[in-house]
């Protein structure tokens, strides 16, 4: 486990790496939801990144707030408060950019504000990616985490 981020990202397996996808027991298309405390969105980054390496679509989302990804992080980054746009943009580019992150609006500190969940299920219903990753509670850098009701 690395101290600095929370989580380890690599599984050794028999003396060799395995892939992160491989080691979570990924199908071919998945709506994964990341909670808890620390690494939600390292581990949100990483796993979208590998996925495309390995030829797959992904849309990476939050329902709270999550800094501002780097273009390293996510090529493509769409924000707007419309959901009808958000849908029609990663239906005419998701192909092309093959992971692109939303969000609802930009807010202080390079941050940005996340989609509803019921948005984010819908955009799962409707849209023709092979994965949605979502960042869906905020720990705020805290170590421990506890839910609220409906959480």
């Amino acid at each position: 486990m690395n101290p600095d981020h929370g989580i380890d990202l690599t599984v050794q397996a028999k003396g060799r790496s395995s892939a992160l996808a491989e080691s979570l027991g990924l199908r071919t298309r998945e709506m994964i939801s990341l909670v808890g405390a620390g690494g939600k969105t390292t581990l949100m980054f990483r796993l979208a990144r590998e996925l495309v390496d390995q030829g797959r679509s992904v849309v990476t989302t939050t329902t709270t707030r999550i800094l501002e990804p780097s273009p390293e992080e996510s090529p493509c980054l769409f924000v707007n408060s419309e959901d009808g746009k958000i849908e029609q943009f990663i239906g005419k580019h998701l192909g092309s950019h093959r992971h692109i992150t939303t969000a609802r609006e930009r807010i202080e500190s390079k941050k940005l504000k996340g989609v509803s969940p019921d948005f984010a299920d819908g955009l799962w219903d409707k849209a023709q990616m092979e994965y949605l990753i979502i960042e869906a509670d905020g720990a705020a850098g805290y170590p421990v985490k506890a839910p609220r009701e409906g959480e």
